[in-house]
C-alpha cells in the first residue's frame, strides 16, 4: 500500500514500470497543451473580435469549451491508464482523440460553410 493519493488509482495492483508511467504522463502534458492552445485561440477571439464580427463571441466560448473538455478529459484518461497499468488490465480507447477529431471536422466544416458564403 501507498501514501500516495488518490487512494482510488494509486492503491490498487502493483507499481507499474516507470517507463509506461512517464509515457502516458508526456501524453497527458501533450494533452494539457492542446487545451491551452484551445484556450489561447478563444482569448485570440475575444482579441479580434471587432475585425471577426458578431460570431467571435460564440466561436470563442466554443474553444473555451474544448479547452475545459480536453483538460478534463486527458486527465480522467491518465486515470484510467495509470489505474489499467496498474491492475495489468487492457488500456482504454482513445475516446478523448475521437472527441478531438469530431470537434476539429466540425469546426472546419463550420469554417468552409462561413468562407464559401
Amino acid at each position: 500500500m501507498t501514501d500516495r493519493r488518490p487512494r482510488w488509482l494509486y492503491g490498487v495492483g502493483s507499481e507499474p514500470d516507470p517507463r509506461f508511467t512517464l509515457a502516458h504522463e508526456r501524453t497527458l502534458l501533450t494533452w494539457i497543451r492542446t487545451a491551452v492552445g484551445f484556450a489561447a485561440a478563444g482569448g485570440g477571439i475575444l482579441l479580434a473580435r471587432e475585425a471577426l464580427g458578431e460570431w467571435a463571441p460564440q466561436a470563442a466560448a466554443v474553444a473555451f469549451a474544448v479547452a475545459l473538455v480536453v483538460a478534463v478529459g486527458a486527465t480522467v484518461r491518465w486515470a484510467r491508464m495509470e489505474r489499467a497499468l496498474r491492475l495489468g488490465e487492457p488500456l482504454p480507447g482513445p475516446t478523448l482523440a475521437m472527441l478531438l477529431v469530431a470537434v476539429v471536422v466540425t469546426g472546419s466544416l463550420a469554417a468552409i460553410v462561413g468562407v464559401l458564403r
